[in-house]
């Protein structure tokens, strides 16, 4: 079964823990963050402002004597970052005399809010994607099959003993040839069994894909196959996959995670 959401963000980490601790009757609905994430973030507020104040008295040293510069400098960054039109607030550039202050993004104050801050910062990038330039990609595939080797043949081959495993693989070959001439017409081979049939699906950008399904049903090999992720198992000659025109070679090489 493979469910499509738009627009989802669950926390998988803390439902497995939940799942973990309580029986699996019970519901566990998602509350928000919990306090080790909303520590995470505070820290990566205080990270990002510490640097970014840093840099700007680099630059503001730099440019001592300059008076056009510094004021125009100064102009630009309240009227981009603090202008009516623009719902977002940088928090990094943060100043407690700068109009529009808002105590619940200075990781500096008591009253900081992590989920506020998270909400403005995708605020930030949502309102000027010039600079951020934000990238998604939908996936579509068609007759997408795997296959992998069965589990009384498979094991990991090293240095070692790659020369026993190419013996059996040649030995497996042969006797195939010899004793099952009918599987060879058919080109099935026996070694190997068939993890995913043939199957066809779309997703759109910014959906997020679940699939569901009994353990070895193939529900991780499917992500892992439009992940190109395939590592293990191989992909049926005739399977198509793309991604808004990349091929999953070109995804592999460049754009990968």
């Amino acid at each position: 079964m493979i469910l499509r959401f738009s627009h989802s963000n669950p926390s998988l980490n803390e439902r497995d823990a939940c799942s973990s601790e309580h029986p699996t009757s019970e519901t566990h609905p998602y509350e928000g963050l919990d306090e080790a994430a909303q520590k995470e973030i505070r820290e990566l507020a205080r990270t990002l402002t510490s640097q970014s104040s840093l840099l700007s008295q680099d630059k503001n040293v730099a440019r001592v004597g300059d008076p056009n510069t510094v004021s125009a400098a100064c102009l630009l960054s309240k009227e981009s970052v603090f202008a009516k039109d623009i719902k977002g607030v940088n928090p990094v550039l943060l100043n407690v005399n700068d109009p529009g202050y808002d105590e619940s993004l200075d990781p500096r104050s008591d009253n900081f809010s992590s989920v506020r801050w998270v909400q403005n910062m995708a605020q930030v990038c949502e309102n000027d994607p010039d600079f951020y330039k934000p990238f998604s990609l939908g996936c579509v595939w068609r007759d997408l099959s795997a296959s992998g080797d069965s589990a009384d043949i498979s094991y990991q081959g090293t240095f070692s003993n790659m020369p026993v495993k190419l013996c059996k693989l040649v030995w497996r070959c042969m006797s195939r040839r010899i004793f099952c001439p009918e599987d060879n017409k058919n080109k099935k081979d026996s070694s190997t069994f068939q993890i995913l049939k043939p199957m066809d699906g779309c997703i759109d950008p910014g959906e997020l894909l679940v699939v569901l399904g009994r353990p070895g049903a193939g529900c991780t090999t499917l992500l892992k196959s439009i992940s190109v992720n395939t590592h293990g198992f191989k992909l049926s000659p005739d399977t198509k996959i793309s991604y808004n025109g990349f091929s999953t070679k070109e995804i592999k090489n460049n754009y990968r995670g």
